[in-house]
């Protein structure tokens, strides 16, 4: 009877890794594939934001995209924010000057809630680094 038991032990144990290997395999597939959908829709938004004229060649920080720049006092952090990209800037002007939440950001970006997220994490990154740099 022991042994019995013992082979179906086995046969569940072989079983439940089985199962357990394939739910993770779906897992990483499904948040690969929304991976890539979130980059190619940050791609079209980069694209759509270049196609207008009042983020293209802006040299200041301008977050209202008006004839008066916004002027910021510290040299590091000024040359930080002239060198992002218009998407960045746009983040930037909805989240602190607009006040909007990550997911109301995300739907002036054409993006997810966890996309703004992503998106603020490697921006706030990438500031720290350039300010270290400078």
């Amino acid at each position: 009877m022991s042994q019995n038991n013992e082979r179906i032990n086995a046969q569940l144990t072989k079983y439940f890794e089985k199962v357990i290997r394939h739910a993770a395999i779906n897992y990483y597939k499904k948040k690969s594939l929304r991976l890539e959908n979130e980059i190619l829709e940050e791609d079209n938004t980069i694209l759509e934001l270049m196609k207008e004229d009042t983020l293209k060649g802006i040299d200041v920080f301008d977050p209202f995209s008006l004839a008066t720049p916004f002027h910021i006092e510290d040299e590091k952090l000024n040359q930080a924010l002239i060198n992002l990209t218009p998407r960045e800037k746009l983040f930037l002007i909805e989240k602190f000057v607009s006040d909007k939440t990550d997911r109301q950001i995300g739907e002036v970006l054409h993006i997810s809630r966890q996309g703004v997220t992503n998106l603020k994490h490697r921006l706030y990154q990438k500031l720290r680094k350039s300010i270290k740099s400078n």
